[in-house]
């Protein structure tokens, strides 16, 4: 009878252990990640947002948070994750908050937020943007600081329903991260512009300005000296025109290169 017990304890305790090892590994998902930007222009808060973008395959979902400062008419928010777009608004004085899901066409392991605000400078209506790139899940890890060459393409456009290329900026700069210089080349066209175009190359506390006029394209190279080491890179174009109707009105599109 000791014997019969003694073989039951041990046929249960086998097939504990089996069901244990039978039972499927739950996946651990990324938890959501975090981001927060504001824009500014002409010496004013114009908006910022905060939130937090959580992606799993095609799909990611966001809450994101929205304030329009000293805004007119209003502030803009737009996620852009794979091939998902999605854009919100809060008016000035007011934030707004909002949730959606964006379904990409591929997998999604970036998003791109960017912010717009807009402010009357004297009698021109001008738009500024500021962007920024959330990596959903694992940080990439950071490269080696080597030497590096990143290309940018920035165009601003204005007018009516955007329909006008204001000012085009295509070059690429070279650096190394944590290293105070780096040297650009660029080339600034002015398309539709009124009176001009200009690019400004901005790498922790120096600034590099160039202008072209209407249609007119020229190419300038140059260094830029920071009083630190450099991560990043901002890029801004800008132009202007009196279309539609008879309002001079500016337009701002920036873009940030990482080393």
């Amino acid at each position: 009878m000791l014997r019969t017990h003694r073989a039951v304890r041990v046929l249960t305790t086998v097939l504990l252990a089996a069901g244990a090892a039978a039972l499927p590994a739950t996946a651990s998902h990324a938890a959501a990640t975090s981001f927060n930007l504001s824009v500014s222009g002409n010496g004013n808060a114009l908006g910022s947002t905060n939130g937090t973008i959580d992606a799993n395959g095609t799909t990611a979902t966001y809450t994101v948070n929205v304030c329009g400062q000293s805004t007119y008419p209003n502030t803009r928010v737009t996620i852009k994750a794979g091939t998902a777009t999605a854009s919100h608004y809060a008016g000035s004085g007011r934030c707004e908050s909002f949730t959606g899901t964006l379904t990409s066409t591929y997998a999604i392991s970036s998003a791109t937020v960017t912010l717009a605000g807009s402010t009357f400078v004297g009698s021109s209506h001008t738009t500024y943007t500021k962007d920024t790139t959330v990596w959903l899940g694992s940080s990439p890890t950071l490269p080696p600081a080597v030497e590096t060459t990143r290309s940018f393409d920035v165009t601003a456009r204005g007018g009516s329903n955007n329909s006008l290329s204001l000012g085009n900026a295509q070059g690429s700069v070279t650096a190394t991260r944590g290293v105070s210089t780096a040297s650009y080349s660029v080339r600034l066209c002015g398309q539709n512009t009124y009176p001009n175009a200009f690019v400004q190359l901005s790498a922790g506390t120096a600034i590099a300005t160039h202008y072209v006029s209407y249609q007119g394209c020229q190419t300038f190279t140059g260094t830029l000296q920071s009083g630190y080491g450099i991560s990043t890179v901002s890029v801004t174009v800008q132009g202007g025109t009196f279309y539609p109707g008879n309002t001079y009105q500016t337009a701002t599109k920036t873009t940030t290169l990482s080393f």
